[in-house]
């Protein structure tokens, strides 16, 4: 359950005419010191621990880690290979993707572990409610679609896809994915039709991509900054603050259960950084015309599935060692 698609319920009361431009600062603060750097996807599961995947530097990473609610780090999984996104689906099963295999791990909640589905250089997964896993594979630009009984195919291919890598979910099951190699973001309705929404910011891409309240959200991995890219194709922001709120390589990027939080993994430190008040950000930054009470969006349960997370690749190597090997590597 990545907490990515989630769209809560705001409501505008009785006013002549509101127009506000008054900035309401976002927050960054540390919410966890990870044994190690190179970290890599994020998920919370049914009941709200987040979890962590650990890649390493050198591609060794085999481990997820939990983060409890009350703060205890502890190993969750250990003997994968390379594992980069996770997610759980409804009935709380975790689901690893092993970028050194190509094997999609399945754990129950009880901690048996087994081989779901065998594909090739996964590295985004995010699951739909129907608890369809879609995972993106970078070296192969292809995002591939497994049901839940791990039968598999190439959902979508072409289409703009250059090394995908981020991956989110909407509401509405619309699909998200994000390119590494250009930063070009799309949106993947029902009948597979696709529509680019915008280019990240950063000069190298970006990794992860995540979905909340009727916003994607991208992180950037060379200019260690966050961007807000609307679904609506208008222009693609930094969110503010974000160049200054000490980001290291940000990876995988995951919302809360409500959407007014992000949870942001850094491959080259070991810290989670969240991001707070995002809700008042959209708030005091838009304009209301309104005669009573009226709700702006239906309330919409959550559901239990990005870049993912919706989610989504990270670099799997640190910086200097990326660029150094990437033709032989190409771009891990």
């Amino acid at each position: 359950m990545k907490f990515k698609n989630t769209l809560i319920t705001s409501f505008t009361f009785t006013l002549l005419t509101s127009v506000s431009t008054m900035s309401s600062p976002v927050d960054y603060s540390t919410f966890a010191t990870m044994p190690k750097s190179g970290n890599d996807g994020l998920s919370f599961d049914l009941e709200g621990n987040l979890y962590v995947s650990y890649i390493g530097g050198n591609l060794s990473g085999d481990k997820i880690y939990k983060i409890a609610t009350d703060g205890e780090i502890s190993t969750a999984v250990s003997d994968l290979a390379g594992p980069l996104g996770i997610d759980f689906d409804s009935l709380g099963n975790l689901y690893v993707a092993n970028y050194n295999t190509g094997i999609i791990t399945k754990i129950t909640p009880e901690g048996t572990k087994s081989r779901f589905s065998n594909l090739i250089n996964v590295n985004g997964i995010v699951i739909s409610k129907q608890d369809e896993l879609f995972v993106t594979s970078y070296n192969d630009s292809v995002v591939y679609k497994v049901t839940s009984g791990g039968d598999s195919e190439i959902w979508l291919q072409g289409n703009g896809l250059n090394a995908p890598v981020g991956i989110a979910l909407d509401e509405d099951e619309n699909v998200y994915v994000g390119n590494y190699n250009n930063g070009r973001i799309f949106k993947i309705d029902s009948d597979k039709s696709v529509t680019e929404l915008g280019s990240s910011l950063d000069s190298q891409g970006n990794a992860y991509i995540t979905y909340a309240n009727g916003m994607v959200y991208a992180s950037g991995i060379d200019s260690n900054r966050i961007y807000k890219v609307p679904v609506d194709g208008s222009a693609v922001t930094e969110l503010e603050g974000s160049a200054e709120a000490g980001f290291n390589f940000p990876n995988d990027i995951v919302p809360n259960e409500d959407g007014t939080k992000l949870y942001v993994s850094n491959f080259q430190n070991n810290k989670i950084i969240v991001i707070e008040n995002l809700d008042e950000v959209t708030a005091a930054t838009s304009t209301t015309v309104t005669t009573a009470p009226t709700p702006t969006s239906a309330p919409t349960k959550v559901n239990k599935s990005s870049g993912g997370g919706t989610m989504g690749y990270s670099v799997l190597i640190s910086l200097l060692l990326f660029r150094s090997f990437k033709k032989s590597l190409r771009r891990l």
